[in-house]
């Protein structure tokens, strides 16, 4: 089925469950308040007492003692969001799980998000094994990049004369780079849908089967994505003018307070729409893509029926057109 059809029937969901899904983002948005207060809490207090010991013992002299401080507590502040975020990836499960349900036509609510918690460990495994795959993959990524530009500045000095012929050509190993690794996350981008429908499957296994799902279908996850982008620009599209309009159009000072005033509150009302209305849309159309690859063939029609479906090859031809469509 074409990406047209896969955000239709994400709308669709949407529509049908819409007040358990704005309730559910409510309840996520509490959380991740919560955990920022907390977090702040632990560091704030402990940077300022450093701060203060420093200064009061004379022992923070110049700006590589204030650098040495900030990085300790940097480290910190990481090593704590590292914790955070494997304690937090069962209600994200749960969350996939929640999104997953309302694809396949049932009404999910809001505290199913938390069920996970009940069997942590293999999600957690999987998780870190996960990170553990993308960080090697970088690392080889990184690693070979390095060995090819220095081959490219090793023949630059014995041939000068094609420095645009090898200048292109170490364009083109970071473009390939960067590929390369996007390639390796699309592939196991799909390890939250399997871990919701799987929980008890081993971390491999999840692992190996997003590698085995998402064969011959990056460049459709990618641009699934890519159809949102238009959402993503638009504050850039919006605050450009107004800038302008601020700096150079705009004479009198409360004119350009009143115009600030008013930018900053549609930038306001398009966080809610993006939090409340875009997010879920775009977890329900990736979790309608799973859908489709764990059920080829099988349709789920939003009422909790099923219909069978004929894939069409042509209809993916529409596919690139949707990468600028903003629905």
């Amino acid at each position: 089925m074409s990406l047209r059809e896969i955000k239709r029937d994400a709308w669709k969901a949407y529509k049908a469950n819409y007040k358990n899904v704005l309730l559910m983002q409510l309840v996520l948005a509490g959380i991740s308040l919560a955990v920022a207060m907390i977090l702040n809490t632990l560091t704030m207090p402990m940077a300022s007492a450093s701060m203060s010991r420093a200064i009061m013992s004379g022992t923070m002299s110049d700006t590589g003692d204030f650098m040495s401080m900030y990085g300790s507590l940097y480290t910190l502040n990481m090593i704590l969001n590292l914790i955070v975020g494997v304690l937090m990836m069962p209600l994200q499960i749960g969350v996939t799980s929640f999104y997953l349900k309302n694809i396949r036509g049932s009404k999910p609510t809001h505290s199913e998000i938390f069920g996970y918690y009940k069997s942590p460990v293999n999600i957690i495994l999987t998780y870190l094994l996960k990170i553990a795959a993308i960080f090697a993959a970088y690392f080889v990524v990184a690693i070979v990049t390095v060995l090819a530009m220095g081959l490219c500045f090793f023949f630059l000095t014995l041939a000068r004369s094609l420095y645009i012929v090898i200048g292109f050509i170490g364009i083109v190993i970071l473009i390939l780079a960067v590929l390369a690794i996007i390639f390796i996350c699309v592939r196991l981008s799909l390890t939250n849908y399997i871990l919701a429908d799987e929980p008890t499957q081993s971390p491999s296994g999840v692992i190996g089967k997003s590698w085995n799902l998402s064969k011959g279908h990056v460049l459709r996850l990618v641009l699934l994505g890519l159809s949102f982008i238009g959402w993503f620009l638009l504050p850039i599209i919006i605050t450009v003018p107004i800038v302008v309009i601020v700096l150079f159009a705009v004479g009198s000072g409360v004119a350009k307070a009143a115009i600030m005033i008013l930018y900053v509150m549609l930038i306001i009302a398009l966080f809610v729409v993006y939090y409340f209305v875009l997010y879920p849309y775009i977890y329900l159309s990736f979790a309608r893509y799973y859908e489709s690859l764990v059920n080829k063939g099988i349709t789920p029609t939003g009422d909790g029926k099923e219909a069978l479906i004929i894939e069409n090859t042509e209809e993916n031809k529409s596919d690139i057109e949707d990468i600028a469509e903003i629905e």
